[in-house]
């Protein structure tokens, strides 16, 4: 919920009823590994108003934008709610969260330009941050003891020297981290190889974009709790040798070792990896 009283700006400081209101939010340019976004960025968030707080139901309003260099071309933004302040002075409406991790900015508006006198059409805006995430997620180093990250997946998140460390999809579950080190750990112990990753999550989550990439991109890999191994660089189609009478390959003991760490195959191409 976010929630606002209005004052008087005579220095009183007389909650004011009846005062319109408004709550508009924009998404930080590049906040949350959205390294593409130098604009205004997408939201996919919305409001609910609560009846109690603001008297009439508020409008909920959306608006679109459109992106350039063949990013996905209409997202809803900018979500608005409109009311008016209770008996008490307060303005209140739930916010739901979309599916972008990062940072949105709130901005209040509040018209009282028939309390002031200095200014007839003077409106009062303030404005705060909120951070859209997913809580509890851990940065896995991009180059471990024992592991490595190559982002090099056809859903890459293309991340960019201007904020390195956010837009590289190296963030997991506490639990997930664990797994994914100690199943390096083992890959290294048998192979003396590191064992290359692709991309898990965000730094805050939510969803995996790029200028060239669907929004879906990586539906999966939102909460911290996928990983992928990168195929080629671990050479999983190789190292096969016949075991009673059966061929096994690399491919194979890298599920035999996931599984023993509690990792299990997300998808049939068995470089999909999943925990908790």
């Amino acid at each position: 919920m976010v929630a606002a009283l209005v004052v008087d700006d005579l220095g009183c400081h007389i909650p004011l009823h009846d005062i319109d209101v408004t709550f508009e939010n924009r998404f930080v340019p590049g906040s949350g590994g959205h390294a593409n976004i130098t604009t205004e960025a997408p939201i996919t968030g919305h409001y609910q108003a609560i009846e109690a707080y603001g008297g009439d139901i508020p409008e909920t309003q959306e608006r679109s934008i459109s992106f350039p260099q063949g990013a996905p071309q209409s997202y809803t933004v900018a979500p608005v709610v409109e009311g008016k302040t209770n008996q008490l002075g307060w303005f209140a409406a739930n916010y739901i969260a979309g599916i972008f991790g990062g940072e949105e900015r709130l901005k209040l508006t509040a018209n009282i330009d028939h309390v002031s006198d200095k200014d007839p059409a003077a409106k009062t805006s303030k404005e705060d941050t909120l951070t859209i995430k997913v809580a509890g997620l851990v940065e896995m180093e991009k180059n471990g003891i024992h592991h490595k990250f190559n982002f090099a997946g056809s859903c890459s998140t293309m991340p960019v020297e201007s904020i390195p460390l956010e837009a590289e999809a190296r963030w997991l579950t506490p639990n997930n981290k664990t797994r994914a080190l100690v199943l390096a750990n083992m890959w290294f112990n048998v192979y003396e190889e590191k064992l290359s990753y692709n991309d898990a999550s965000l730094r805050y989550g939510g969803v995996i974009d790029s200028k060239t990439i669907e929004q879906g991109c990586h539906q999966t890999h939102r909460k911290g709790t996928h990983i992928d191994i990168n195929r080629n660089a671990n050479n999983l189609d190789g190292g096969c040798t016949i075991i009673n009478g059966s061929q096994v390959c690399r491919m194979d003991y890298l599920l035999i070792f996931a599984s023993a760490v509690g990792l299990i195959q997300g998808e049939s191409s068995g470089i999909h990896l999943q925990g908790n």
